[in-house]
Formats: structure tokens, sequence, C-alpha cells
């Protein structure tokens, strides 16, 4: 789902799921794995469009194929978001599909600079909860509008954001294990 506030996309987490939106931590092990890959696929970058949906962005022109720009959506008649799962081979060692690419997610963290510095390594699933501005909120990935090499950082790439509802932003929600 896109086009959603941070605040719709917890609640929905939380009443219809039994769940949560992930921590900031919890999103980047799901995309990078226990060996800290750089891309849910490893540690390679690729401009193949079966791993993640990015924008044709730059120069690129649709109609004549010219310009700059490795995008994919030119591929899908113009389409922003793909269906979830349309890009299989970009699953990271868990399995979680789209962690690169099609929309960015809200995760649980508010947005402070330097939250992990702060952290220095002494942390396991560290969460960065509101203390004084609850509408600085955290995202993670990259989106369907991001230039092909910012779609390679998303696993790394960490925004601070306002909670509204852009176009390019959606969600993943996490829930305990049941015993």
């Amino acid at each position: 789902m896109n086009c959603i506030a941070w605040q719709i996309a917890r609640h929905y987490c939380q009443q219809w799921l039994g769940g949560d939106l992930a921590t900031e931590a919890q999103w980047e092990k799901a995309a990078r794995g226990t060996e800290g890959q750089l891309y849910p696929w490893g540690d390679t970058p690729s401009y193949d469009c079966s791993l993640a949906n990015w924008d044709e962005n730059g120069t690129y022109d649709p109609y004549s194929g010219t310009g700059e720009g490795y995008g994919c959506n030119h591929a899908r008649y113009g389409a922003f978001t793909w269906e979830v799962g349309s890009a299989i081979a970009g699953a990271s060692p868990y399995g979680a599909l789209d962690m690169v690419g099609n929309v960015e997610e809200w995760v649980l963290d508010c947005w402070d600079y330097d939250f992990y510095e702060t952290c220095a390594g002494g942390c396991t699933d560290p969460v960065n909860l509101c203390q004084d501005d609850p509408l600085s909120r955290v995202i993670r990935g990259g989106s369907f509008s991001d230039y092909f090499p910012w779609s390679l950082n998303a696993v790394v790439k960490r925004d601070n954001i306002p909670s509204g509802e852009p176009v390019s932003i959606g969600f993943r929600c996490v829930r305990p294990l049941e015993p």
C-alpha cells in the first residue's frame, strides 16, 4: 500500500494484523540478512529490473528509448508501482520482497541523525521512539521514483520525512512469532 500517512500505516499494522511497523533495525536485517550484504540479492550492484522497480528518471524518453537512466517503469507502460512481488529475483536472504525499489517504507522510528552513533554498536534492535518531534519519521528503501544509482543505496538510505502521504511511500508490518 502506498499514499498512506505514518499514523494510519501503524494503526493498520496494530489493529488489523496484531503487529506494528518494523523498527529501522528490523527492516535493515530483513533487507541485508545476518551477513550484512549490500543489497537484498547480495553484494553486487545490478541494472536488472527483475531485482527491483526503480524509475527511468534522468533524461530517459520512453518514446524514443534514449537518454540517461536504467529505469524499469517505461517497460510497464508508465506504471509507477508494481504489484508486490513482481521482482522476485531481488528477494532478501529472509525472502522479503521489494526491499529496494517500488515504494520507500515507513518504519517505527523517529528521525535522529545521530541515533546510530549514540547507540555506538551496543544496541540490539534499537528503536528511536519519538520524544520531541512526532512528525519527523524515518523511511527506508528506495522507490519507483529513485534514479538507479540512488536506489541501490536504498538498504542503507535513511531519510527524514514529515509523516504525510507521499505517493512513493508505503509500509511493511511485522508481528511477533506465534508459539
